[in-house]
């Protein structure tokens, strides 16, 4: 059996990472404007602002919009990136955005690697996406689809799991 290092197969999205995730080729845009990026409504835009401007040289800063979500995100037409605090990891290593059930599995890879500060930067987007954003969306991206809604008590039980798995690792 040929061992593959999960490394070379992973991309990890952090804040300054930001500027490139937000494009998103798939979706028609007008060259030079700056791509959207959605925080949850109760977020705090100027801080945000000025911990993306510690970590994220000003010209790439000019090619995102930090937008407050409305009350009801359902009025939003523009696509865009959906806010997330910590570091995660994309599927593949190919896409922007991080998505519900692959994380699930990313984590337990993580996890089995001994690389549990990525697994918890993972667990705590989710928690964060569930206070903030209502849901654990299937992907972190606003289109015009209806997501999959995954609740509160799944996630809680998913990172009991996960703390599980860890206990057995480090035993």
């Amino acid at each position: 059996m040929r061992t593959i290092s999960y490394h070379s197969l992973s991309l990890t999205r952090s804040a300054a990472d930001l500027p490139r995730a937000a494009k998103d080729p798939k979706v028609p845009h007008a060259p030079g404007a700056p791509w959207p990026v959605y925080l949850p409504a109760d977020e705090d835009r100027a801080a945000v602002a000025a911990a993306l401007a510690r970590v994220v040289p000003a010209r790439d800063l000019k090619s995102i919009d930090l937008r407050l979500l409305p009350r009801d995100p359902s009025t939003v037409g523009e696509h865009g990136l959906l806010y997330l605090p910590r570091a995660y990891v994309v599927p593949g290593g190919r896409f922007n955005e991080m998505y519900g059930w692959d994380s699930y599995f990313i984590q337990v890879g993580l996890l089995l690697d001994g690389e549990v500060d990525r697994a918890r930067d993972l667990a705590d987007n989710f928690v964060y996406e569930i206070d903030q954003y209502g849901t654990l969306l299937n992907a972190k991206t606003l289109r015009v689809e209806p997501a999959l809604g995954i609740p509160r008590e799944v996630v809680d039980e998913v990172l009991e799991k996960l703390e599980d798995t860890l206990q057995e690792l480090t035993e």
